[in-house]
């Protein structure tokens, strides 16, 4: 009974275990982007639609328009360093909080991701200060 639990758990370990790295590689990449002030390797990751909210402007965007918006910021505040303090997940998302350092001063970074098809898509987007 006990090689029979221990069984089960270690195949529970397996098929739960590649998609939380994914996901965590995922945050790591974007994470690398914005530490760049890559706004076109970030956008890349954008759902066709999504929540941004950076300041100034904060609301439901297409994917152009995010891209365009996240662009601006990135001339105006030149990134740093971006670090991500914890992540989680649920059924359907990840997210992951952190930190973006620009030129201009550090803001709170909130990302809320999804996995799809092994891509990253971004579902929503926050610098606040």
């Amino acid at each position: 009974m006990k090689r029979l639990a221990r069984n089960l758990v270690f195949i529970w370990v397996l098929i739960t275990l590649p998609g939380l790295s994914f996901a965590g590689n995922c945050i790591d990449v974007i994470s690398r982007k914005l530490s760049n002030g890559d706004a076109s390797g970030v956008a890349a990751h954008f759902d066709h639609n999504l929540s941004l909210s950076l300041p100034g402007c904060q609301s439901n965007y297409s994917h152009a328009q995010a891209a365009m918006i996240l662009n601006d910021f990135f001339e105006k505040h030149n990134a740093q360093k971006a670090t991500i303090e914890r992540t989680g997940d649920n059924a359907s998302s990840t997210f992951a909080i952190g930190k973006l350092v620009t030129s201009k001063g550090t803001y709170r970074l909130y990302l809320v991701v999804k996995e799809n098809k092994n891509d990253c898509i971004i579902k929503e987007m926050r610098l606040e200060r």
